[in-house]
């Protein structure tokens, strides 16, 4: 992976199949933490579910809770959703990869709160990518950070803070999982849906969330499903056919 320096948080990595439970699990795995993180796509993005069958991903099929969208900048260079790799740099989130770039951010830092992502497809990409992951495997207390600054509010934040609060951030080993590729669903200034699959090293399989960011506020804002999900579904796929690839590990 390209790495600049890593982040300040892989201090206390959550062991190697650390707690990334997927956007969008445990047997006391697979099945109490999706319990817990609601409506189980919550937690499968990071954390792989069991799915018997290999499904095409679809578009979400509920409405998420919406922010009210705030113009706080422009849109910003090139609008039209990348359909290659983008140039891209990665650094560790207890042992998750997330990315950055000087081009379209995160440009600020504050705590455990990257933001600053630029108006333009690849900006609400690394939002998505950045928020989703720092809201799950951030440790200690700084999650609520990152859920209060950077996740839409309403019944959807609501409901993800309740039942986050009563999650260990630590996982098995083995149920660790990485980016390994995306496509938009839908792109405007103002709201983004893309979906992402992630890779579990363990078992091999890929697994397809979406995860939606809204402009709000000068700034790209996680929006979750009512029940506090960020995915409306987890979806197996055999392969990145369709997909951007897209790895920091």
């Amino acid at each position: 992976m390209t790495n600049g320096q890593r982040d300040s948080f892989d201090d206390t990595p959550a062991k190697r199949g650390g707690w990334m439970w997927s956007t969008s699990a445990l047997v006391v795995s697979a099945v109490v933490l999706v319990l817990l993180l609601v409506g189980g796509a919550a937690i499968v993005a990071i954390y792989g579910g069991d799915g018997s069958q290999d499904a095409q991903p679809t578009t979400p099929a509920s409405t998420p809770t919406q922010a009210t969208s705030t113009t706080g900048s422009a849109p910003e260079g090139d609008q039209t959703p990348p359909t290659t790799t983008p140039d891209t740099q990665w650094d560790l989130v207890n042992r998750v990869a997330v990315p950055r770039s000087s081009a379209v951010g995160p440009r600020s830092v504050d705590g455990p709160v990257h933001s600053g992502f630029a108006r333009n497809p690849v900006g609400a990409l690394f939002a998505a990518k950045q928020i989703d992951t720092r809201k799950l495997v951030t440790p200690g207390e700084g999650w609520r950070q990152v859920v209060e600054k950077q996740v839409a509010p309403g019944p959807g934040r609501d409901s993800y803070i309740a039942a986050r609060a009563k999650v260990d951030a630590e996982a098995p080993d083995d149920r660790l999982g990485n980016t390994a590729g995306f496509r938009f669903v839908t792109y405007t200034p103002e709201l983004a849906v893309i979906q992402f699959v992630t890779r579990f090293p363990a078992s091999g399989k890929l697994q397809v969330t979406n995860l939606t960011v809204q402009w709000a506020n000068g700034d790209w804002k996680q929006v979750l499903q009512q029940d506090g999900s960020s995915s409306p579904t987890a979806q197996p796929v055999s392969d990145l056919t369709g997909f951007v690839a897209w790895s920091g590990v």
